[in-house]
């Protein structure tokens, strides 16, 4: 079908986006706070209620975790997930986590040719390659593929696609169907492989396939008092299309409004929603 262009309400809330985040944590949290921004009509994942627990974590395991999130978001979200066994963040095979999760709001049975919102966030944790099981070209696109594999359970380390950034934008974010607009990359904190090079790759996978490229900046740390980016960051937000700057972050004192050394709270995560809808709004009228 003819490509059906995204568009913003009177709130500014979008219909119609379709949207991949390639990254870590920093990229997930920012994944959930978007898609509930997007489920609940308009509010934002805050401290005061129990969907802070959707950034806050705290759960015995993280299959616990996995699962609180699944309920929250009332059967919009299938996660193609995996924990190793053991505590809430397994120290040191942290990076054998993975969270695909794919969020679709629209409720008509074409899927393909529906208003309704497609965010997915993929697993890539720096320079640890990402990884799944489920098919792009069906797990959107129909609905019995979607429900026979939901909740599926898989052997750890034997995975049906894998690939660096470049390899996993050319061989499986490009054949999503509904095909995304849109594609958020962040280093993220883990040790990366992202240099101008990698990044002139990366620019060359997303024009190959149409796709619009935003550099999400990863947020300071706790003890980050500057709003200089570091020299990665301010490559990606040269080479690829957009940017989302969050270097502000690095005026926040409050330690108050980190979670850990590395995350923020609900409080700041509003903002960078917020933030990252009004570079959305920017980008589609251009």
């Amino acid at each position: 079908g003819g490509k059906i262009s995204l568009r913003f309400d009177a709130a500014g809330r979008p219909t119609n986006l379709r949207l991949v985040f390639l990254g870590d944590s920093t990229c997930r949290h920012l994944f959930l706070s978007l898609s509930y921004y997007l489920l609940s009509g308009g509010n934002h994942i805050n401290f005061s209620n129990a969907s802070r627990r959707l950034i806050t974590g705290h759960f015995p395991t993280r299959t616990d975790y996995d699962q609180y999130i699944l309920d929250a978001y009332n059967g919009t979200l299938a996660c193609d997930c995996y924990t190793p066994p053991g505590p809430f963040i397994p120290w040191g095979r942290t990076h054998m986590i993975w969270q695909n999760i794919y969020y679709y709001d629209g409720l008509n049975d074409s899927q393909s040719e529906s208003d309704g919102n497609f965010l997915t966030h993929l697993t890539k944790p720096g320079y640890f390659e990402a990884h799944g099981h489920w098919e792009a070209s069906q797990i959107y696109a129909n609905q019995t593929y979607t429900e026979s594999v939901r909740g599926g359970k898989y052997p750890a380390g034997k995975f049906s696609w894998a690939g660096n950034w470049e390899e996993t934008i050319r061989t499986y974010i490009a054949r999503i169907v509904p095909k995304p607009d849109y594609v958020v990359i962040n280093a993220g904190l883990w040790p990366h492989d992202l240099n101008e090079t990698a990044f002139e790759k990366l620019r060359d996978a997303l024009d190959d396939h149409d796709m619009v490229g935003i550099y999400k900046t990863t947020n300071k740390k706790v003890d980050e008092y500057t709003t200089d980016l570091e020299p990665h960051d301010a490559t990606g937000c040269r080479v690829l299309h957009h940017c989302l700057n969050l270097s502000w972050t690095g005026l926040i004192s409050d330690e108050n409004e980190y979670l850990d050394k590395a995350h923020f709270g609900p409080s700041v995560k509003v903002n960078f929603t917020v933030q990252f809808l009004r570079l959305l709004r920017k980008v589609s009228t251009e």
